[in-house]
């Protein structure tokens, strides 16, 4: 274990090298299109602003502030100091920021986390760590609620003349 910029304790696994090794990188077809993830390696750091469209892995150090429209997953060995928007988001590694998913957080076993969460749906594994505040919503209520704040122009009484 080595100690990462962030704080945190690092794990560091050999076997994911020897799986990437072995597993062929096979071209992108319309069926496994879904499955394509951004990936930031082990060795990696990162500091900045992220927006993603699709997907995103995490297995090196990553700072600033990540924003994805799939999913988010911090690996095990991974070390993220950021605010997370996404998804989803899965922690395996290391996070400090708050984080919010659109459709859950999942904090694993190995998992760690110091900061805000807003979510739908939070699991927190047995032996996870978590140290923040949580904000739960129900996603339907707050489409319902702005849909029905939005009028339609047409139907919104216009102010009669006075005279």
């Amino acid at each position: 274990m080595e100690l990462g910029r962030s704080g945190w304790k690092r794990l560091t696994a050999e076997s994911s090298e020897a799986v990437s090794r072995s597993a062929p990188e096979q071209p992108p077809t319309p069926a496994r299109e879904h499955e394509l993830t951004t990936v930031i390696d082990a060795g990696c750091e990162i500091d900045g602003a992220l927006v993603l469209q699709k997907s995103i892995r995490i297995e090196g150090e990553f700072r600033g502030s990540l924003e994805s429209s799939g999913t988010v997953t911090v690996g095990t060995g991974a070390a993220v100091q950021a605010d997370i928007r996404a998804r989803s988001v899965l922690i395996f590694g290391a996070v400090v920021g708050d984080v919010r998913g659109s459709r859950e957080v999942v904090i694993h076993a190995q998992g760690r986390l110091h900061g805000d969460v807003e979510t739908p749906s939070l699991v927190i594994e047995r032996g996870a760590f978590f140290n923040g505040q949580t904000r739960m919503f129900r996603p339907e209520r707050i489409a319902r609620a702005s849909a029905s704040t939005q009028v339609a122009p047409d139907l919104v009484p216009s102010a009669a003349p006075q005279g």
